[in-house]
């Protein structure tokens, strides 16, 4: 479907340039610089959207993009100052990282041509965004394949909940996450909402439905974000070298578990945000304490930078990731302990201080941040076996065919482990594996909620932080295969020109281009083969599931093609401002996201003012109660819709207030389509 993507690429374009310049003019203006400030760009976007929506609200003022864009202004003039400030007191220049490559550099192996710095510089700068097109593409063309274009409705439990919050932030101006819980004035309560915050921004700046608004940021995210974030946590382990960035292009769509998960599972719609930021996290957290291995211009301070403007973003988007970035980064601590340790003297004081006060808050956000325990009642659904040999594979959630990740993984596994590269990799993916076998295969106990129960316990949710920790180790693998590879072609080549007549070999200098054309020829061939080995299998079953859960038929759980045209014609028959009573159970209460009619139970949890609880139980008996007819009056709510079954599968039972509306002699029958129905008060005056 080239064409859905073809029709969708302007939105999405313009939602990441909505997010992308703003993000990075903070941190231009705080001197960040190269892949930093490409991949920290629409987090620190996040940040700001988050972060204004929480202070705009709590001065009591609507929420939208003239905040985001003040909120943008001074975050910048704060970041200069602060940057200028430190400049003056310190000097003008940062500790740079250099790299330290744990594998052979291949721009040093005879068979391919050397070049200036420049050229370096270009080469470098080329493959990178050579490297995130590749992957984004990848991820956009599924994307917009399985959403349908842009006007795609995901037929799923949480998708009432989002659609109407996004909905609810452009209405009201309130997009706080201290108070978007519930979306009704007879509750607030604390709900992330980065994502909500982000999406109604594109749906303002751009002018999209919600749907369109939902369907472009997820593209964003996953095309975007996650390449991006996850290219510099590449260049952190692997180094900037072309084999390493050719292999994050192939590797980075390749895992069914993260990023397309997330938009077809639930949906988790923040927790792909905040997971597609965890990326760019560890590789802040990994120049700041400096062990990252080579990104040119690394240093502490841009680490320590970047991370201060992804913090707050990931953890309002979702605290889960925020977690595991406490998680993860558990061996880079370990790794930075160590070093500063041998150094002695105060340098070993320091990193005790560090460390302890690493463990401490991280100990602290683990038990504070964690979801009720009544909440993290998810089972776990693999054997060991099955659960190490889906860690290995790269195809978690039961989908086949992993063999060629499996080479890949392992060969990063052995390469981390027999060579001088950065075996805190292996840490992180460890971290990441045994979370996932807890939630897998562990009994349901005390111990299991402790450590996955900040995920409810869900296997799905954290089998799609594998992927994060997963990527560099892949590539690791890759690079030590084309590095191999590449030293048997140059042993290849020497015994051509030493078998070549002339002296001393000068007969087989005429060779040189053709086998270097041949190399490249070769080379090229392989990624393009590996690429379509890695987007087949899993990848496909998994393309299948995000299609069925996006697509729209008479049976669909939330909305049919017959209901979306009623509620596309409510406003005409009702007017802009009338009250609905809607199940949510069903999908009638998208009313409000579709159509932006207020509906009274905006979402499946949300709780409700008394008036609203008993229409949406007694609505139908208008012509023969009372109390109903007074709710009615004091609510607005004349109108009601009726969709009837399938219902979600955790909440099949039915509202009863708009059940047998057919037999009420209170209500009449003001419009159809198909089965979907729209009734309207009579009996009361």
């Amino acid at each position: 479907m080239i064409s859905a993507l073809t029709l969708a690429l302007p939105a999405v374009l313009g939602a990441a340039l909505l997010l992308a310049v703003p993000g990075a003019l903070v941190l231009r203006a705080a001197g960040v610089r190269g892949l930093a400030l490409a991949a920290g760009a629409v987090p620190m976007a996040t940040t700001l959207a988050a972060v204004t929506a929480v202070l705009w609200n709590r001065l009591g003022l609507g929420w939208g993009i003239g905040a985001y864009a003040i909120g943008t202004a001074v975050a910048a003039a704060a970041a200069w100052a602060v940057r200028l400030l430190v400049r003056k007191r310190r000097g003008p220049s940062a500790r740079v990282l250099k790299p330290r490559l744990g594998f052979p550099d291949l721009k040093r192996l005879p068979v391919l041509s050397r070049t200036g710095l420049l050229g370096e510089v270009l080469l470098r700068r080329g493959l990178l965004a050579g490297a995130a097109a590749v992957a984004g593409g990848i991820i956009a063309y599924r994307y917009a394949s399985g959403f349908r274009g842009l006007s795609g409705i995901s037929q799923t439990f949480d998708n009432v909940y989002h659609l109407n919050a996004v909905r609810t932030i452009l209405e009201t101006g309130h997009g706080s996450s201290l108070t978007l819980g519930n979306l009704t004035p007879a509750s607030r309560a604390f709900y992330p909402a980065a994502w909500h915050d982000v999406t109604a921004l594109a749906a303002s700046a751009l002018g999209l439905t919600v749907p369109e608004a939902v369907n472009t940021f997820n593209i964003v995210t996953g095309a975007v974000v996650w390449p991006l974030a996850s290219l510099w946590l590449v260049t952190c382990v692997a180094g900037s070298r072309p084999a390493a960035l050719l292999a994050a292009a192939a590797v980075i769509p390749a895992f069914p578990s993260f990023p397309y998960l997330m938009v077809d599972m639930g949906v988790l719609y923040p927790t792909h945000l905040a997971t597609a930021l965890l990326p760019a996290a560890l590789a802040a957290v990994l120049e700041m304490l400096g062990v990252a291995h080579g990104e040119p211009g690394a240093s502490p301070a841009r680490g320590a930078v970047v991370l201060a403007g992804v913090l707050p973003g990931m953890l309002l988007a979702h605290p889960s990731a925020f977690l595991a970035l406490v998680a993860l980064s558990l061996p880079l601590v370990a790794v930075w302990t160590r070093r500063r340790w041998a150094e002695g003297g105060r340098t070993r004081t320091l990193a005790c201080a560090g460390a302890g006060a690493y463990l401490a808050g991280g100990f602290a956000a683990w038990v504070l941040l964690r979801p009720p325990t009544a909440a993290s009642t998810w089972s776990p659904n693999r054997s060991w076996s099955h659960a190490v040999g889906e860690i290995l594979t790269g195809t978690a959630a039961g989908l086949p065919h992993g063999e060629f990740m499996l080479l890949l993984i392992g060969a990063g596994v052995l390469a981390l482990f027999t060579r001088s590269g950065p075996r805190w990799a292996l840490g992180m993916f460890g971290m990441a594996a045994a979370l996932y076998l807890i939630a897998a295969a562990t009994p349901f106990g005390p111990v299991r909620t402790f450590f996955t129960g900040n995920w409810y316990n869900d296997p799905p949710r954290l089998v799609a932080l594998l992927p994060v920790a997963a990527v560099p180790v892949a590539v690791v693998g890759a690079v030590s295969l084309v590095a191999r590879a590449a030293q048997l072609w140059e042993r290849a080549w020497e015994v051509l020109r030493r078998r070549v007549p002339g002296p001393q070999g000068e007969g087989a200098v005429r060779w040189r281009g053709p086998v270097r054309v041949l190399g490249g020829v070769l080379a090229a061939g392989v990624f393009v083969v590996g690429v379509g080995i890695l987007q087949r299998g899993a990848l496909t079953g998994e393309q299948s599931r995000i299609n069925s859960v996006y697509s729209m038929g008479a049976r669909s759980a939330l909305i049919s093609p017959d209901e979306l045209r009623l509620i596309e014609r409510l406003p005409a028959l009702v007017g802009e401002d009338a009250v609905i009573v809607a199940n949510p159970r069903n999908g009638e209460s998208l009313v409000y996201a579709l159509a932006g009619l207020t509906t009274l139970k905006p979402h499946i949890h949300g709780r409700v003012s008394a008036d609203a609880q008993t229409l949406l139980d007694r609505w139908g008996l208008a012509g023969t109660d009372y109390a109903v007819c007074e709710a009615v009056k004091r609510t607005g709510a004349r109108h009601a819709l009726h969709f009837g079954p399938p219902y979600l599968a955790h909440a099949k039972r039915p509202l009863p207030g708009t059940e047998g509306l057919d037999r009420r002699p209170g209500v009449a029958l003001v419009d159809l389509e198909g089965r979907a129905r729209l009734y309207t008060v009579t009996g009361c005056g």
